[in-house]
């Protein structure tokens, strides 16, 4: 997950607008604010990330605190991208997902997928960090709870 974050913030910098109708987003169960645990984030730092999810656009927040209760915030970071959601679909482990494609720039879309389960949104293991290809398997070491 912290490839897949870093390789956000990275490609977040080149993104575009982008309309596609694939799906409709205006239904969908993503809207909305979501935030993640105090965690640790490599070797020193501790963060929190927040995604404001809106229709077709999602901004991801990350701050970076210096204490375990993220009480101390030391940095920030926004940015927005276009998104689509596709099909349903069966993970590898048996869980019901939705498609997730993110839109960083015309040429560049990250396949991910998601599932809100008891009222957490997990989005996939990206282990293989290979943005082209959809990740079959949720990852439960992270997820981000509705405000």
């Amino acid at each position: 997950m912290k490839k897949f974050t870093m390789f956000l913030l990275a490609l977040g910098l080149l993104s575009g607008c982008w309309h596609d109708d694939k799906k409709n987003n205006a239904a969908n169960d993503l809207v909305g604010t979501w935030r993640s645990i105090c965690k640790l984030s490599g070797d020193v730092l501790y963060d929190k990330i927040e995604y404001k999810i809106e229709e077709s656009v999602f901004t991801k927040t990350r701050r970076a605190y210096s204490d375990s209760n993220c009480t101390t915030e030391v940095s920030s970071s926004a940015y927005s991208v276009a998104y689509i959601t596709g099909n349903s679909v069966t993970t590898s482990t048996g869980n019901r997902a939705t498609e997730l494609d993110i839109k960083f720039s015309p040429a560049i879309t990250h396949l991910d997928l998601y599932a809100i389960i008891d009222s957490k949104l997990y989005f996939g293991d990206d282990t293989d960090n290979n943005p082209a290809t959809r990740p079959m398997v949720l990852d439960f070491n992270s997820y981000f709870v509705r405000l």
